[in-house]
């Protein structure tokens, strides 16, 4: 069982990385830093007032130390939402430290951003870019946790889906 939930925590990273990698390259696309972009030249984001504050899990993972190595480091994965915004970030100790702002990230050219509130425990954003699509499914299982289902469909590599479950930060 722990080495199932070790593989699955390292699939869950992997996604979490490609969602950080799209937006370092979206924020790095001169279309964004020029105001340019998407058809309206904005994000609008609306998540629902259950959801919003900070939510996290943390987990021990094996990163490369850069020298040909690995060490055991923690590993944390942050969602934060405001009432028009979620900024999403991985953590692994001094090793990186990344995040995404979907409303500053999300205005370029070819990348789509959508919400809708599926039903009063469900929300759910989904990220459209040329070959990728990323759907975030958040359930509201507890005042303080938060089940997260991250479905990855992508032309290069098929489709995944894995699950966590956030705590909410006080």
């Amino acid at each position: 069982m722990i080495y199932k939930e070790h593989c699955m925590k390292k699939r869950i990273l992997a996604i979490l990385l490609v969602v950080l990698v799209i937006g370092l390259v979206v924020s790095c696309d001169e279309s964004a830093s020029s105001g340019g972009g998407g058809s309206s030249g904005s994000v609008t984001l609306s998540p629902p007032s259950w959801i919003q504050g900070a939510w996290e899990a943390t987990w021990k993972e094996d990163v490369d130390d850069g020298e040909g190595g690995t060490v055991n480091t923690d590993m944390t994965v942050t969602f934060t939402f405001s009432s028009d915004n979620i900024i999403f970030s991985v953590v692994a100790s001094t090793y990186f430290n990344e995040s995404v702002n979907f409303k500053v990230d999300g205005v370029t050219a070819g990348v789509t951003i959508t919400d809708t509130k599926e039903s009063a425990t469900v929300y759910k954003v989904q990220i459209v870019d040329t070959d990728e699509t990323e759907t975030y499914t958040f359930t509201d299982t507890s005042a303080t946790t938060l089940g997260v289902s991250i479905t990855t469909v992508s032309t290069d590599y098929g489709s995944d889906t894995e699950t966590m479950s956030l705590t909410k930060k006080p």
